[in-house]
């Protein structure tokens, strides 16, 4: 099965640093679920940069919520959007299969 490579991290990770996004510099893993909630979220209206980020988090992550709306305070560009939206998805269907496994 192939693996999610470094290279696809580093390209989602860019795609989210050139919006100005920074949950890399809030949370330790990028790809984990709080995040891809919050990815997803963002990528659900690029524009609205004004929801409700506690649902979204895991329990401990709880008193990191300002510093998480301060990152999530970015512009995804529809170019950006459409970038994350393709590794995201590509993404969990990796981690599908391997749970298939």
């Amino acid at each position: 099965m192939t693996n999610f490579t470094s290279s696809e991290k580093n390209r989602f990770q860019n795609s989210l640093t050139v919006s100005n996004n920074q949950i890399a510099s809030v949370v330790s893993d990028t790809f984990g679920k709080s995040s891809m909630n919050i990815v997803g979220k963002l990528l659900e209206d690029p524009t609205d940069t004004d929801f409700e980020i506690e649902p979204l988090i895991h329990g401990s992550m709880k008193d990191k919520i300002s510093d998480l709306k301060l990152a999530t305070d970015g512009f995804i560009t529809p170019e950006q959007a459409g970038k994350l939206s393709v590794i995201k998805q590509h993404y969990e269907n990796l981690k599908a299969r391997k749970a298939d496994l």
